[in-house]
């Protein structure tokens, strides 16, 4: 569905959008850009020509502008393998609290095909109305019929709030809704609040670098869209006696996938699901070599947690980027976390700072991480690793 126009007294076929496109969507016919019906409408030409000769016509969304009929907070309930991801219940909990401040509806939207446990799981939540779209052709990878069906539904359903979760899907497809909708949207917020008067969200999230906290609005356009960062939020609990109404969409026509699966590879170096771990040894630049790294393994192992790392030694190759924390790697809330040889980047703070005990061990007396460290243990990670090892042994045999 083509949403951009071409105003044809303003081209020049100066060919600046031809060679930006990279669908081959747009082509010259005499002097004047032609746009293809396999145009996604991701609105790259509009923002990039010189002379203003593309524009948006999404009539729905265009004539948004402090648009009072938009009503309620809808969340993304993505899922895999068979059940809703782990953030589905944070998106909740953070709708449950916007719509004690705004009093407008929770909605939970679906698609998928054989989703029937997945909306019984979302049953048990203190939510509205689910919203449900099946189609035996969506599956986990077809993500842009997927956009298709997601863009419809809040078409319809005109929300004032739509919410997802900073996953790898969620970065997929939020932006290309966003700009299918002609709204924007603002990516790993970490707090919300509402201006009451006129139900304006208030978005925080890091920026540059996480050196400071930017808060930003969507004034002119709806839905006020975002995503949230995971394990910062608290998730909302099933509940029994809940009973939001189902409300299934059958009226969506989606074109074929032009992605092709060919097949799924899961990852042999790492089984580690840091985002559930209730204790987590990360290592950093301070372990200074490579095999130094068995030590973060080593004590991992003694207390029956899961290994994490910062940046550095991601980038530096001595382990997958699966393990990586911070702001370019996962967002940890762990029972126990322990910080060796990690200086306290801001980058990689925001990512495990709100663990429910934080230890560091590092011979930097100065390094940040003590500064949010509940316990600092300054020392050669050589020589204070193997001796934490020997006292957890000790403890165990003395218990026994």
């Amino acid at each position: 569905m083509k949403l951009i126009r071409v105003i044809k007294g303003n081209c020049t076929g100066c060919g600046v959008c031809i060679n930006l496109c990279q669908i081959n969507a747009l082509f010259l016919s005499g002097k004047t850009i032609q746009i293809k019906e396999n145009c996604t409408s991701c609105m790259a030409c509009v923002n990039i020509c010189p002379v203003h000769a593309l524009e948006s016509q999404s009539e729905i969304y265009k004539s948004s502008i402090g648009n009072l009929k938009a009503k309620g907070i809808a969340i993304l309930a993505e899922h895999d393998s068979g059940r809703i991801s782990q953030i589905v219940a944070q998106l909740i909990g953070i709708a449950i609290i916007l719509k004690k401040e705004i009093h407008e509806p929770v909605y939970a939207i679906i698609i998928g095909s054989n989703i029937e446990n997945q909306i019984q799981e979302l049953r048990h939540y203190d939510i509205d109305e689910i919203l449900v779209y099946k189609n035996e052709n969506l599956n986990l990878f077809n993500e842009d019929i997927q956009i298709d069906a997601l863009t419809e539904i809040i078409k319809e359903k005109n929300p004032n709030i739509f919410i997802g979760g900073s996953t790898i899907f969620g970065r997929s497809v939020l932006p290309r809704i966003a700009a299918r909708l002609s709204t924007g949207l603002t990516a790993d917020c970490t707090n919300f609040s509402v201006r009451k008067g006129d139900k304006l969200l208030y978005q925080t999230r890091p920026a540059f670098g996480g050196n400071l906290m930017a808060t930003i609005i969507c004034e002119k356009r709806r839905p006020q869209m975002a995503s949230i960062r995971q394990n910062i939020f608290q998730p909302a609990l099933q509940q029994k006696g809940c009973n939001p109404k189902i409300i299934e969409f059958k009226q969506i026509t989606l074109p074929k996938s032009k992605i092709n699966f060919l097949e799924y590879l899961e990852t042999q170096h790492c089984t580690t699901i840091l985002s559930n771990a209730k204790i987590i040894v990360s290592g950093g630049r301070g372990l200074k070599e490579k095999k130094n790294l068995s030590l973060i393994y080593d004590l991992a192992e003694s207390l029956g947690g899961e290994v994490g790392a910062s940046r550095a030694i991601v980038d530096a190759g001595w382990i997958p980027y699966s393990h990586q924390i911070g702001q370019t790697g996962k967002t940890v809330n762990p029972k126990l976390y322990i910080a060796c040889g990690i200086s306290g980047a801001i980058q990689h703070l925001i990512g495990m700072k709100t663990s429910d005990m934080i230890v560091a061990i590092n011979n930097d007396p100065n390094a940040p991480i003590f500064r949010i460290a509940d316990y600092g243990i300054i020392g050669d990670l050589k020589e204070v690793i193997p001796e934490i090892i020997s006292q957890l042994e000790k403890k165990r045999l003395n218990l026994t």
